[in-house]
């Protein structure tokens, strides 16, 4: 009986030592788990990784640029960072820098600036995303207004209109009481310029 016992003692203490050594090693089996678009640190008891960067940003002057980071880990910081050659990095003071979404205000200054963040977790450990870059865009600009045109009843008239800008929609409108109202128009080529 006692062989048994000693038999079922030692099998437990080699279970003991295998649940040991998997957990001394599920940190760095977490590491190389193939997701190559996350940043990843993996210490002895926590994980801190970034699983959303932020986002390039593109908008016209004196609008707000927003900048988001997502992260898993407990107790986490925030500190944003700006820089102008990608070199030489700044901790940021806009609204938010110590949160996971900043806004920036779009200044003529800020054209190619980059932005990114450290985040640290409670046991000290410190990631950094990617980082995010803001352009000034234009807004749509009109270039030619549309002409007045008249004809005979039945009679096709052609309006046309000339505009600049990214990703251009139309949508042509009519007005039958001299434009205090407006509807948009079901015409062949309301949706052309």
């Amino acid at each position: 009986m006692s062989m048994i016992s000693g038999k079922r003692s030692i099998r437990f203490l080699y279970l003991l030592l295998a649940a040991a050594l998997l957990l001394s090693l599920a940190p760095a089996a977490l590491a190389a788990d193939g997701d190559d678009d996350a940043v990843v640190y993996t210490g002895a008891y926590s994980t801190l990784e970034i699983t959303a960067q932020p986002e390039d940003f593109t908008g016209p002057l004196n609008s707000t640029a927003t900048f988001t980071v997502a992260a898993n880990g407990s107790g986490l910081t925030y500190q944003w960072q700006y820089s102008d050659n990608g070199t030489t990095w700044k901790n940021s003071t806009m609204t938010g820098n110590k949160t996971d979404t900043m806004s920036v205000k779009i200044t003529a200054n800020a054209d190619g600036r980059m932005y990114r963040c450290v985040i640290k977790d409670s046991d000290g450990n410190s990631v950094t995303s990617e980082y995010a870059t803001l352009t000034i865009g234009t807004g749509p600009v009109i270039t030619e207004q549309p002409r007045d045109a008249s004809g005979e009843k039945s009679a096709k008239v052609i309006f046309s209109v000339t505009a600049e800008g990214d990703g251009l929609t139309y949508q042509w409108q009519h007005s039958t009481d001299n434009g205090d109202t407006w509807a948009n128009s079901s015409y062949t080529g309301a949706k052309t310029a």
